[in-house]
């Protein structure tokens, strides 16, 4: 199994350059823990619910998936989840649809000495097509995690398969559509809303992709024959110098906690193996991470924070538990931050970035801690300045920079941001504002050179008070107060006429 998931991983390696311009190696930013389980009746201890052959959980120290080995279908499920990772590291944001169309897509791949196969319809995923058809994509592409198609309502089903089939078409099809997706992948990647980028990457209406797929249907349920990917490679696997070692009773107990610590019914179970560990080893990572989401989860932030802390120190360079340790500390010491918590905050966060951790929420903890400063500091906004380059569709994070950079009294920093931030077009209202301000600020900065004219010209400094009355016309972006300026131009030059021509000789 695990060669098999190593396999796989290679695989998407390979096939990625084909879903997007930029090559993007399917490597995760953490570990993946497999947990394989002989026997049905020991996996469904902590599974937490009936009928599932595997589990996928993700903890901030890894990827947890479990399989029970005496499913038919527990390979399946190793390679449906581990797409979910893939793309959550390589495109964060896909939308649902996307995400488990993808998921089901790559689950069906078999192995065949070097030939692999993509694209073998799930179980029952025709039947249910050829009774209902394909699900409308506004319908399909307005499903989110709340929604009652994707939870346990009665079109469930009907949402993965219409997933699945959308994916399929785009996949198995003519070459321009899988460049089209992946320009939608890229899109999405870097910050575009899902449905912008769909227009701007199909060029096609929804609609008009629904009597598509319909029309695909048809001519399937009349040839019973589905397209499929087979792919020869002249070497496959990577070669593993797999080494088995028996785990510390404490590190393994440790990570069955973790490993429990998802279903709110396996609660009890999670903290008697976190507590088994700790009684081994105080200082083990897993059992006190797996000690602080479940306080975190209880709201017990002081708890939260004392245990993350301890886990901090045992995976210094994790960038999400150092998140969550902020989080944690923030939460409990709430109504006295004090300087000393503050800086412990602004460590854990500064700590994150640099492990390049740039997750939205990280961006949004530094950025709130930051503006308690007066100056800001500089570390501060030189590490959000990185968070920004990372995360280019973060406008909100670019706006309060523009915020930062001008307490700090760098309006030079601050003006390219708001240039930037007017001229995109996925938030109307924060490009409103940007342009507002620009507009204000050029009015200002007009109005400045306008007041330093007339003082100029009450001085009899000619040459200066023109020179500025100029110059605030080349700036002037306002029609009316340029038509001001215009007029009060030709008079000042009329009256510097007159004062410099020489007074008449008395007779």
């Amino acid at each position: 199994q695990v060669r098999n998931l190593e396999t796989f991983r290679e695989i998407l390696g390979v096939l990625s350059p084909d879903l997007q311009h930029h090559r993007i190696l399917a490597r995760p930013q953490l570990p993946a823990y497999v947990y394989l389980f002989r026997r049905s009746r020991e996996f469904q201890t902590y599974a937490g619910l009936k009928g599932l052959e595997g589990l996928f959980a993700q903890h901030p120290d890894g990827t947890y998936i479990s399989v029970d080995l005496g499913s038919d279908e527990g390979t399946q499920v190793i390679y449906h989840e581990y797409l979910h990772q893939f793309l959550a590291t390589n495109f964060p944001g896909v939308p649902l649809w996307l995400n488990e169309g993808m998921a089901t897509f790559f689950q069906t791949m078999t192995l065949d000495d070097l030939d692999v196969r993509l694209g073998k319809p799930p179980h029952a995923f025709l039947d249910i097509l050829f009774q209902r058809g394909v699900m409308r994509l506004d319908r399909l592409m307005a499903v989110d995690h709340q929604s009652r198609d994707y939870q346990e309502g009665p079109d469930r089903g009907w949402f993965y398969a219409s997933a699945w089939f959308l994916v399929d078409y785009l996949m198995t099809g003519e070459e321009p559509l899988r460049v089209k997706l992946g320009n939608y992948l890229d899109l999405v990647r870097s910050g575009r809303h899902p449905k912008d980028a769909f227009m701007e990457s199909f060029q096609t209406l929804p609609t008009t992709l629904d009597e598509i797929l319909a029309d695909h249907l048809r001519k399937l349920a009349m040839r019973k024959t589905i397209a499929t990917w087979i792919i020869q490679f002249k070497t496959l696997g990577p070669t593993l110098d797999l080494r088995y070692r028996q785990l510390p009773w404490a590190e393994a107990q440790g990570r069955l906690g973790l490993l429990a610590t998802g279903p709110k019914k396996l609660r009890d179970l999670a903290i008697k193996h976190c507590e088994t560990a700790l009684l081994l080893d105080p200082a083990s990572g897993p059992a006190n991470l797996g000690m602080g989401l479940l306080a975190l989860e209880a709201n017990r932030f002081s708890e939260a924070s004392a245990s993350l802390e301890a886990a901090c120190r045992a995976e210094p360079d994790n960038g999400e538990v150092h998140r969550l340790a902020a989080l944690a500390l923030l939460e409990a010491n709430a109504a006295n931050l004090d300087a000393p918590t503050l800086g412990t905050v602004r460590g854990h966060l500064l700590r994150c970035l640099q492990l390049g951790f740039s997750t939205p929420g990280t961006v949004k903890l530094l950025m709130d801690v930051a503006r308690t400063y007066d100056p800001p500091a500089p570390g501060d906004i030189a590490a959000l300045q990185a968070a920004s380059r990372l995360l280019p569709g973060a406008f909100d994070l670019k706006w309060n920079l523009v915020d930062l950079h001008l307490r700090s009294g760098r309006r030079d920093l601050a003006e390219p941001l708001l240039e930037e931030l007017a001229a995109q077009t996925v938030q109307p209202v924060l490009a409103a504002s940007a342009r507002a301000r620009l507009l204000s600020w050029n009015q200002e900065d007009v109005e400045r050179l306008r007041n330093r004219s007339r003082d100029a010209f009450n001085r009899k400094d000619y040459t200066l008070a023109l020179a500025d009355l100029e110059g605030a016309i080349a700036l002037c972006q306002d029609p009316n107060l340029l038509k001001d300026l215009q007029e009060e131009l030709a008079r000042m030059k009329v009256l510097v006429d007159l004062r410099r021509q020489p007074a008449p000789r008395k007779k």
